[in-house]
């Protein structure tokens, strides 16, 4: 579901909270937000690609070979910021559009270049590499919220949700 999708059920009262990354210039902000983790931009990878053995890479080394691109309002404006620092250095047969990251990450697995996605370890896909592009920065992510009075069940809620987080910044 799209972020202004999302902000619009919230500013509506019709959900209580929503997990994203942290808007980037915005008016307004949908709600309250509560950071949960940052999380760095990684180069999406299948594990037949030249990058498949490095622990980081740099936006230079992303000026070559096959990029997946998705549409700008499908991820973080973060991305597509650095999307677009990337996109004049390919060729027009090294770049492939697709409607969302899912359909990003079937072109990666199919071999035909890389991609770049906010590296959070819940939506990763289980046959690609993940590679920290170190330059690219990292997103805030975590959750929005309009209001916590009278609200013990969403208390309880993000909560919960600070737990995993929490345990794995302190494990790591």
């Amino acid at each position: 579901i799209p972020f202004r999708s999302l902000q619009n059920l919230l500013d509506e009262e019709s959900i209580n909270v929503m997990m994203s990354f942290q808007a980037e210039h915005v008016k307004k902000e949908p709600g309250t937000f509560l950071e949960l983790a940052k999380v760095p931009v990684s180069c999406v990878i299948a594990p037949s690609h030249p990058f498949a053995g490095r622990s980081r890479l740099y936006l230079e080394e992303l000026r070559q070979g096959g990029m997946v691109l998705c549409e700008p309002g499908k991820n973080p404006a973060a991305i597509a910021r650095v999307q677009g620092q990337l996109i004049g250095y390919h060729p027009p047969e090294e770049l492939y559009f697709t409607e969302n990251p899912a359909c990003a990450l079937t072109l990666v697995e199919a071999g035909l270049g890389f991609t770049l996605l906010p590296d959070v370890a819940a939506m990763r896909h289980p046959r690609l590499i993940y590679v920290p592009v170190e330059d690219a920065g990292a997103l805030s992510y975590g959750l929005y919220y309009k209001s916590l009075k009278d609200q013990p069940v969403l208390k309880d809620f993000i909560g919960f949700m600070r737990e995993p987080f929490a345990a794995k910044a302190g494990g790591a």
